[in-house]
């Protein structure tokens, strides 16, 4: 839980969530990601868990924010290059 903590925080630095969701969603999905993280771990690979984890806690927090966005991401982008 402290790497879901971390990985939040550091999201809530850079892309300014706060203003999107509460903090306490973003533990929830961030969490998800770390259960997924658990699920697919093979050692065997000869990787760091926390490499894994903090791709899988980001990417579940990122998709949860895209899902509960009614606009598609290609309009934001062209928005954002305005």
């Amino acid at each position: 839980m402290p790497l879901v903590k971390y990985t939040v925080g550091r999201l809530l630095g850079t892309l300014k969530l706060d203003a999107v969701m509460d903090h306490q969603d973003l533990l929830a999905f961030g969490t998800l990601g770390l259960i997924q993280a658990l699920q697919s771990y093979d050692p065997s690979r000869n990787t760091k868990f926390s490499s894994l984890a903090m791709l899988r806690i980001k990417g579940a927090i990122i998709d949860a924010i895209r899902a509960l966005d009614p606009m598609p991401r290609s309009v934001r982008a062209r928005a954002r290059s305005r």
